[in-house]
């Protein structure tokens, strides 16, 4: 039983070492005739903002390790991927040819400063205190389904 079970493992190690994870790289565009949005606009965004990005992903992974570049610049912001929350902040699912199905990531910290999108949505906050009266300022915009990603030319890893 034990032979059987190296032999196993043995075949297990040279079927992984066969398997070529691809870095998968996206273009990132947000656009919406209806966003949500408060009277406050955070990190100066426009009254209707439109953003574009960059996502890179490594199809051997799920979750936030799997996240290998991404930028976005949301007025005064710039999101990359050391922004990212925590490793279990994001998730990606891809389809039996590889590709990028669907993703959701969190950026920054979810009581402060933060963006978080995933395949249709996304939500863009930033907090602050007024100095003078110590009031708590919320800044916002977020809309649904206005979320679109495009493949560029993937790469082997």
């Amino acid at each position: 039983m034990r032979k059987l079970l190296a032999a196993l493992g043995l075949l297990g190690g040279v079927w992984a070492s066969n398997v070529t994870a691809t870095i998968l790289s996206y273009d990132v565009t947000v656009t919406s005739g209806d966003w949500l949005i408060g009277d406050l606009k955070p990190f100066g965004v426009a009254s209707q903002p439109s953003f574009s990005g960059t996502l890179k992903v490594n199809n051997a992974y799920s979750d936030g390790t799997a996240l290998v570049g991404f930028n976005m610049v949301t007025g005064s912001q710039t999101w990359t991927e050391k922004s990212l929350a925590s490793s279990n902040a994001a998730s990606f699912s891809f389809n039996s040819a590889g590709n990028l199905s669907n993703f959701g990531i969190v950026f920054g910290n979810v009581m402060t400063d933060s963006l978080a999108i995933n395949s249709s949505g996304f939500s863009l906050t930033e907090s602050k205190t007024n100095t003078t009266t110590g009031q708590y300022l919320a800044y916002g915009v977020a809309c649904s389904g206005c979320v679109s990603f495009t493949p560029t030319r993937p790469s082997q890893v």
